[in-house]
């Protein structure tokens, strides 16, 4: 897993949310979800 991935999992489990995550880690929401499914490989 690369940390950039794991950064964006953090987020999303600190905001419950892929779009606030997404906001917060200023990315496109459909970018922050590819790499969130990337991270379970």
């Amino acid at each position: 897993m690369e940390l950039r991935a794991f950064r964006y999992f953090v987020e999303v489990v600190k905001q419950k949310s892929f779009t606030v995550a997404a906001e917060h880690m200023f990315v496109t929401q459909p970018t922050h979800q590819q790499d969130g499914q990337g991270a379970g490989r």
